[in-house]
């Protein structure tokens, strides 16, 4: 799998920003509007006619009622060059809080991670990967309950049916073998899907343990053929049970470690065992300015190959396995100042790797500004190296009202 091999030829990347927030109502209930809107102005091209420009917005509305009740409405807007249109219905939820109790129900986003790459506890949320260096999550509709006591948190979801999530398109959709077509994400079967999560303190630190029966959040892929009767890959979220422990604590007064463990079964792909371990540090920078380091390593282990499974497809929920993810943040006081981070993937062996570093700076009260610039390389059959012709310069406002 591997996109043209025509060089690209430019690629220029602008991102405006803008939130308003309209006055509080001086009733019991209080409102607030946020108008988000994200306009990305991109031209990449590796032959005639493949141009690419995108626009995103983003409007929420929120209620609240003191800290008992709130009301909660995103809207979601995309319009792509190449003709994709799109408008949908983000989160949108009532919440009410009662004593140690907790209830929401309506469209939401479920964040259960420990770890920051492809976390094996973060099972009810799908991903959208139409842009896999920044993939987003899509919201389900779910009811959920939460109590919460002083030695813990019990956490339930229920869904009444999964949510297809967006595999990646434009100018990242990977080019497939000659001969075989990619289908459309089959969407999962209207099966309930339940989430049980317990937070609290053991072993020393913040320890969670998480079950989960439903559907993968990430597509993955089995042997299909089209109605034509050619072979082709047909990506789907396979049914999946899985059980998934985290841990965190601190090590001396300026170190932090995270630990994951996952065990996922799904039923036509592959099952496996997956763990994270990542290490978080505070250190001295330049000029009396602090930074912060995280360091992520992800594997596998007790992988079970299923024979509906087709080598060479990627497979999301594993894609940072046998990757070190890094990355450095410099923390400043003063607000007008620049704020450097870098981060980044490596994978040893195959020497694919994907790194980006920004340069953040606020210029007045409402405006701040980003430039950054995303690395990627890789061997073409890498997951990484097939998209390594879209390095690229990003650049980014955000003004506030």
């Amino acid at each position: 799998m591997r996109l043209g091999n025509t060089p690209l030829k430019a690629l220029l990347l602008l991102t405006w920003t803008s939130a308003c927030v309209a006055a509080t109502d001086p009733s019991p209930w209080q409102w607030s509007t946020e108008a988000r809107s994200e306009s990305r102005l991109g031209l990449a091209w590796r032959g005639p006619g493949s141009h690419e420009a995108e626009t995103r917005w983003q409007q929420q509305f929120d209620g609240r009622q003191a800290d008992e009740q709130q009301w909660h409405l995103e809207l979601e807007g995309l319009w792509r060059a190449r003709g994709v249109q799109e408008g949908r219905l983000g989160q949108a939820f009532y919440r009410h809080r009662q004593g140690p109790w907790q209830w929401t129900v309506g469209r939401q986003v479920h964040d259960w991670s420990i770890t920051d790459t492809v976390s094996p506890s973060d099972l009810l949320t799908p991903r959208d990967w139409r842009d896999p260096t920044r993939p987003r999550k899509i919201a389900l509709p779910s009811l959920s309950l939460r109590h919460t006591q002083d030695d813990g948190q019990l956490a339930l979801v229920i869904s009444p049916g999964a949510t297809a999530s967006r595999l990646p398109d434009g100018v990242w959709a990977p080019s497939l073998p000659a001969g075989i077509s990619l289908l459309p994400v089959q969407h999962p079967a209207q099966q309930t899907q339940l989430g049980l999560r317990w937070t609290g303190q053991a072993l020393g630190g913040d320890s969670s343990v998480v079950l989960y029966r439903g559907h993968s959040p990430a597509a993955t892929a089995v042997w299909s053929q089209t109605n034509a009767g050619q072979p082709a890959l047909q990506p789907l979220q396979d049914r999946l049970n899985a059980l998934a422990l985290g841990h965190t604590r601190e090590l001396g007064e300026h170190t932090l470690l995270r630990l994951e463990w996952g065990r996922h079964q799904a039923r036509r792909s592959d099952s496996f065992s997956q763990w994270v371990a990542g290490i978080e540090q505070s250190l001295d920078g330049p000029g009396g300015d602090g930074l912060r380091l995280v360091l992520q390593w992800q594997g596998e282990h007790a992988v079970r190959r299923s024979p509906d499974a087709p080598e060479g497809w990627w497979d999301f929920r594993r894609l940072f396995n046998h990757q070190l993810l890094a990355r450095i943040q410099q923390q400043v006081d003063d607000p007008e100042a620049w704020r450097l981070s870098l981060e980044g993937s490596w994978k040893p062996g195959e020497r694919q790797h994907l790194i980006r570093i920004e340069a953040q700076r606020r210029l007045g009260k409402p405006l701040e500004i980003t430039l950054g610039a995303v690395a990627i390389a890789g061997a073409p059959e890498t997951f990484w190296g097939q998209y390594r012709h879209l390095s690229r310069w990003t650049a980014s406002l955000l003004w506030r009202l």
